[in-house]
């Protein structure tokens, strides 16, 4: 778990990076050149679903059963 949220760290960081890209080339060189780039939106939103099915599964495994 410690490792999937590093990556969602580093993944938003990317993202944001990018983002910030994409407003400076939309702005400053030509408008639409920022689509061009990337923004790991995927791999941010796969890495929030592995992260939510180790929560169910530790929830699952941790929980007193009656």
């Amino acid at each position: 778990m410690t490792q999937e949220l590093s990556k969602l760290e580093s993944l938003t960081g990317e993202q944001l990076s990018a983002r910030a890209w994409d407003i400076a080339l939309n702005i400053l060189i030509l408008p639409g050149l920022g689509a061009a780039t990337g923004d790991s939106e995927d791999e941010i939103a796969q890495s929030k679903g592995r992260m939510i099915v180790l929560q169910d599964a530790y929830s699952t495994r941790c929980s007193v059963q009656e």
